[in-house]
């Protein structure tokens, strides 16, 4: 019994340097990701057209999705990446000793403490998608057969 305790708070202090609350705070992606949020989709969309004629998915719905989604990314990791940031690295460590492993530290500590961000990144996508989607649904989907 003695061993098994030692053995969880041993993992739990040597992954305190390389657990995942350290790798959610890696800077350079970061960097790269919130580059997105300086270019809107309106001025991106000629290049975007292209990428979606070539990817043969003009008259498809998917199209029209796979542009708002990669669009969506910088800003949900920007909001994503300060409630990680936050989050102490204690939590991890006692989640570790309560016998917790990397995937059941982000599915039962993480996500339900992330549901505020989550909700506040479901409400900003819903408006970007709500103002940009008759824009391309019109551009993407009307142009193949020219309808």
């Amino acid at each position: 019994m003695f061993r098994h305790y030692i053995g969880k708070s041993t993992f739990a202090h040597l992954s305190n340097g390389v657990g995942l609350s350290q790798v959610l705070k890696v800077i350079i992606p970061f960097n790269f990701f919130t580059l997105g949020v300086l270019f809107p989709m309106t001025i991106a969309f000629l290049p975007v057209y292209i990428q979606v004629r070539q990817l043969q998915l003009l008259d498809n719905y998917f199209g029209v999705i796979l542009p708002l989604v990669a669009f969506g990314i910088s800003g949900s990791t920007l909001i994503l990446r300060g409630f990680f940031r936050a989050i102490p690295i204690e939590l991890e460590v006692a989640s570790y000793i309560n016998g917790c492993g990397i995937l059941g530290f982000f599915w039962y500590v993480l996500l339900p403490l992330a549901r505020p961000s989550l909700g506040a990144i479901l409400v900003l996508q819903t408006i970007v998608v709500g103002t940009n989607i008759s824009f391309l649904c019109w551009c993407l989907m009307m142009t193949k057969n020219g309808r």
